[in-house]
């Protein structure tokens, strides 16, 4: 039996992404796709890629909503990771089952990630 010290502490949530943070994320992977795939090819690669991604964390937490959370950069990948997939699937299943995405945002995101 391990003893504890006290009450779990609760993991604090990053805030929520919107829609123009998601289009800025977008964007900037398309004109940065060494970033977007997390691969350089230099001396000092990780340093570049880090700097690429705390630039890109500073211009996205600027446009948070009022009330809105900040996120860190370990977040903002994950958002990035997230989109990725959620946007695959839904181009995926909407080849695969003819469906009809009532949006042409989706498709344009499917498109460029």
């Amino acid at each position: 039996m391990s003893s504890n010290s006290g009450p779990p502490t609760k993991r604090k949530r990053q805030g929520r992404r919107n829609n123009d943070q998601i289009e800025y994320l977008v964007d900037y992977m398309l004109q940065h796709p060494n970033l977007a795939s997390g691969k350089f090819f230099k001396m000092n690669s990780r340093d570049a890629l880090q700097g690429s991604w705390e630039e890109l964390v500073k211009e996205l937490n600027e446009m948070r909503s009022n009330g809105q959370s900040e996120k860190n950069v370990k977040s903002w990948k994950e958002s990035w990771r997230d989109q990725k997939t959620k946007t695959s699937k839904k181009s995926v299943l909407s080849e695969v089952l003819g469906w009809k995405l009532g949006t042409k945002k989706i498709i344009y995101l499917s498109c460029q990630i």
